[in-house]
């Protein structure tokens, strides 16, 4: 039934089974927790549906070379967006997630040190000239445990709201 409400509304064949594999993961959960017992498991019967790739939604190359050459007045929305991309763009792909999370101290002989938050994997970055230029513009005068861009997203429920408004921003300008 939940499975065909989530069809009803539209959603895609992969967010269903995203979906239905939380559903079956909080179920068998609580199986091994010993919180609920079941003589049937409806996950035993029942298969979630497959997944199919998605089209890529990367910008072209190109494209992201002449966003490189834009100039924007310094310390504009734009400008801060901008160079949150280049930063993200300069530590191979990091998300936003991962970027508003990093403090001065992550920064260290010249690499970018952090734990990626989806899958805790330790990532280690060496720093480009440009790169190198736009940290040392937002690590200015902080102490090492200060955070590098203003979101301060320190995982908590109001530093998450502030953390999705600034995301929704930032993607709106770039």
């Amino acid at each position: 039934n939940f499975q065909a409400y989530r069809e009803s509304i539209g959603n895609s064949k992969n967010s269903i089974s995203a979906y239905m594999r939380a559903v079956r993961a909080i179920y068998n959960g609580a199986i091994a927790e010993g919180r609920f017992r079941t003589d049937k498991n409806p996950f035993l019967q029942f298969k979630v549906p497959s997944t199919s790739r998605t089209k890529k939604r990367a910008i072209i190359k190109e494209s992201f070379f002449r966003i490189k050459k834009l100039e924007y007045q310094e310390g504009s929305p734009l400008w801060h967006s901008k160079n949150y991309g280049l930063i993200m763009f300069n530590c191979r792909g990091m998300n936003f997630a991962d970027l508003v999370k990093l403090k001065v101290k992550h920064i260290e002989d010249d690499r970018v040190n952090y734990g990626r938050s989806k899958t805790g994997e330790a990532i280690s970055i060496g720093m480009t000239p440009e790169l190198q230029k736009i940290i040392s513009y937002y690590s200015e005068g902080k102490s090492p445990q200060d955070y590098l861009f203003p979101a301060n997203n320190d995982g908590s429920t109001k530093s998450f709201e502030k953390y999705k408004s600034q995301r929704r921003r930032m993607n709106g300008y770039l």
